[in-house]
């Protein structure tokens, strides 16, 4: 089923990663996901409904680590992901970087690739194994991590990414 946003969730979706006073001038993909959620999370499979919500929690949880503000009441998904993060970029070795920075700049390179992929399909919302996909790819890109060392790995092991891998 192809789920396309309307011309104007795609300028929101747009304001949301663009930087301007409507998100103190810097990419919110927190704030996107979560709109995208909201707008079209109904006709979304499962699955990809959990992903939308989860996102949302996990990148604003890792935003904020990284800067240092608070985050009241933290979902599990959000503390887990930083949690083996931290342990998988702290294990792979010398030349990876396990600060909380990092770990947002990984996140927020999800949330890029995801953004990139909507915008470039004309507003259609990718299938759940394209989004993975490119969730996997940051992890391996920003974070040099291998596919087993990828924090999304326990929520997604059965899903099978475009290039035919198995999570």
């Amino acid at each position: 089923m192809t789920i396309s946003l309307t011309t104007a969730q795609r300028e929101k979706i747009i304001e949301y990663v663009t930087p301007s006073s409507f998100n103190d001038f810097k990419p919110d993909y927190a704030g996107m996901y979560q709109y995208i959620f909201n707008e079209v999370g109904s006709q979304m499979p499962t699955e990809q409904w959990y992903w939308f919500q989860q996102a949302a929690l996990i990148n604003q949880y890792l935003n904020n680590e990284a800067l240092g503000i608070p985050t009241p009441n933290v979902s599990q998904s959000a503390y887990f992901i930083q949690q083996i993060n931290i342990l998988s970029l702290t294990l792979a070795g010398p030349g990876h970087d396990a600060s909380d920075a990092n770990i947002a700049l990984i996140s927020n390179t999800i949330g890029k690739n995801v953004y990139d992929d909507i915008i470039q399909h004309g507003g259609v919302i990718p299938e759940l194994s394209s989004q993975v996909g490119k969730d996997i790819q940051a992890a391996i890109d920003e974070g040099g991590l291998n596919l087993s060392q990828w924090g999304g790995a326990f929520y997604f092991w059965d899903t099978v990414p475009p290039a035919g891998r198995c999570v």
